[in-house]
């Protein structure tokens, strides 16, 4: 393409439920705008996405699960063989607007509800004369053959059933060909003599047959480029290759736009590049924290991961970090985008991984910000003005090795004593004594509290700060919820992996009061435990006491390691829950 290249998109303000769907614009020698649709959870960038669908009013609509993808994929197949509009279910939260919203602005004439976890509400409140159909079978294998022969497909592709990332990117590539997916169980007999297999998606170890061509990359983010490659589509669309329930919903912009769905890593390549380039248009499904603009700007401008070991410009700012020689095999650093673009993360490698600190430089002088630790450890003189340098560390240090996180921790800190920490191009770094060693004194205060054992309080996301779990220290250090509150994830994990399914040590949610305080049994591993009041109205806590390694899978190996700690950490939580070690809990 000549000249300045202009992607054009439609600007749409979608103000439904808290639906937003905007454009933004990237420039350097292009001009790149993307259209961005979200909502203020996965339901509602679900609808966000559908509402450009190409299937009238009076078509079908297909529902799923918007927290596991275990039942999700295969509603794939409902939507490409009926151009139907994927819509996601919150497992328990579906409520009376929900499906007054669908009744009248899609007046369906089916309903296909894909899972047994799809709420019973949909069923029970009748949506005019819409005919409602569930499609369930005893496990996601069985489900998946359920939705191949209601759409009557006979030729497939495979992909894992383990890992939602290959299935999700193969169906720009489905949907053109007009065939389905089918769901490979590693663990299982897979049986495919009842199908044409096309297209086997990624590689051995996700997929061990070798029917059909098969379409591999390196890992998740190449093979969604690589069967990109394979279509004739014009237009891409950017989801998370981390969360799958937002990317999930692309799939409604391939049914209208005929779109391919490119997985976006947090940094761009030549290959993502030259994809944006070559799109007529380009557009983006989910929030900014799950996908961040910084992420989409990397991707459509092959903006690479910069060195591992060395650092100029810091802030924008004549400042430069150099790491010893001694440090490289432990350390690595990374631009982040704290205050400025390009703030300077230091973070540990393999196997011992987790963020030491951040530097940043700013014109304005503080010695903390709410209780975290953030100190001016010194002065930068750039063109005779000074400027405050930051190290920052959030009140939790994150690391999997405690005795190698702080040794290192003291080894980078020494370096920037001696000089790894300097000024360039004629400027001056000087460092600030005492707020340095302050820093050092509540690292030392951190260590000595890192094997605490006393009991804290753990709160509970929507309950008003009413209610929480008591928690060794050691314990709920480890900790943190899910973005929407649902989840308790491994703090450590998540930071490595991004992953909220791969990370999840168990499922916690308010659901309708079942009609006890008593802990009631629901189905295996799934409980509730006692009452939360919460303005008036009773809500039973509800806990699923699963790993989402179980439950999900991950392209993340853990280790045995990290295996017995998720399981430690579900123990505790589920001990003082079932001890009722809780406060604001009716038991």
């Amino acid at each position: 393409m000549e000249g300045n290249m202009k992607i054009k998109s439609s600007l749409v303000l979608l103000t439904l439920c808290g639906l937003f769907v905007g454009s933004t614009n990237y420039s350097n020698a292009q001009e790149f705008r993307y259209t961005r649709y979200e909502g203020v959870d996965r339901e509602k960038t679900s609808i966000a996405s559908s509402e450009l669908s190409t299937s009238n009013v009076g078509a079908d609509i297909v529902i799923a699960d918007g927290y596991s993808f275990a039942d999700s994929l295969s509603a794939m197949n409902i939507s490409n063989r009926f151009n139907s509009k994927l819509l996601l279910d919150g497992r328990g939260k579906t409520d009376a607007s929900f499906i007054s919203y669908v009744a009248n602005n899609f007046k369906p004439r089916k309903i296909y509800l894909v899972g047994g976890v799809v709420s019973n509400k949909i069923e029970n409140d009748k949506i005019g004369n819409t005919e409602i159909i569930r499609i369930s079978g005893a496990d996601r294998y069985e489900t998946n053959k359920k939705t191949l022969a209601i759409a009557n497909y006979k030729d497939v592709g495979v992909a894992s059933g383990v890992n939602y990332a290959d299935a999700l990117s193969s169906y720009s590539l489905l949907r053109e060909k007009n065939i389905g997916i089918l769901l490979y169980n590693p663990k299982g007999n897979n049986l495919f003599g009842n199908y044409n297999i096309k297209y086997t998606f990624g590689g051995n170890t996700s997929v061990a047959q070798n029917y059909g061509e098969r379409i591999a990359g390196n890992d998740r983010y190449e093979t969604s480029l690589k069967i990109a490659n394979k279509t004739s589509n014009r237009d891409i669309v950017f989801v998370s290759g981390k969360t799958f329930a937002d990317a999930l919903s692309s799939i409604n912009l391939v049914n209208s736009k005929k779109a391919d769905i490119i997985l976006t890593p947090d940094f761009g390549s030549l290959a993502t590049k030259n994809i944006s380039e070559q799109a007529d248009n380009i557009f983006v499904v989910g929030g900014k924290d799950t996908l961040p603009d910084k992420n989409i700007q990397n991707a459509i401008r092959g903006i690479k991961k910069s060195n591992t070991d060395e650092a100029d410009n810091i802030s924008g700012f004549n400042l430069a970090f150099r790491l010893p020689d001694d440090l490289k095999q432990k350390i690595e650093i990374s631009r982040s985008n704290y205050l400025n673009e390009s703030d300077l993360m230091v973070r540990m490698k393999n196997p011992y991984k987790g963020n030491l600190f951040l530097i940043f430089v700013s014109d304005f002088e503080k010695e903390s910000s709410s209780g975290n630790y953030e100190r001016n450890i010194g002065t930068l003189n750039q063109n005779g003005k000074n400027y405050s340098v930051f190290l920052f560390i959030g009140k939790m240090p994150e690391y999997n090795d405690e005795a190698t996180y702080f040794s290192t921790l003291n080894s980078v800190l020494n370096s920037i004593e001696k000089g790894a920490l300097a000024g360039t191009k004629g400027s001056k770094f000087t460092l600030n004594r005492d707020y340095f060693d302050e820093m050092r004194a509540k690292f030392d205060m951190n260590y000595s509290n890192s094997n605490d054992n006393t009991m804290v309080n753990f709160s509970i996301p929507n309950t008003d700060g009413k209610a929480s779990i008591i928690l060794p220290r050691n314990v709920a250090r480890k900790l943190k919820w899910s973005e929407d509150g649902s989840r308790i994830l491994h703090k450590e994990l998540y930071s490595i992996t991004g992953d909220e399914d791969a990370s999840m040590i168990l499922m916690m949610d308010l659901i309708k009061y079942v009609g006890t305080n008593a802990n009631t049994h629901i189905a295996a591993s799934m409980n509730t435990f006692g009452t939360i009041e919460k303005k008036g109205k009773k809500y039973s806590l509800y806990v699923d006491n699963h790993l989402g390694i179980s439950m999900f899978g991950s392209d993340y190996t853990m280790s045995d390691e990290e295996i017995k700690e998720m399981n430690m950490l579900n123990k505790a939580i589920m001990d003082s829950l079932s001890n009722k070690k809780t406060v604001g809990i009716i038991h």
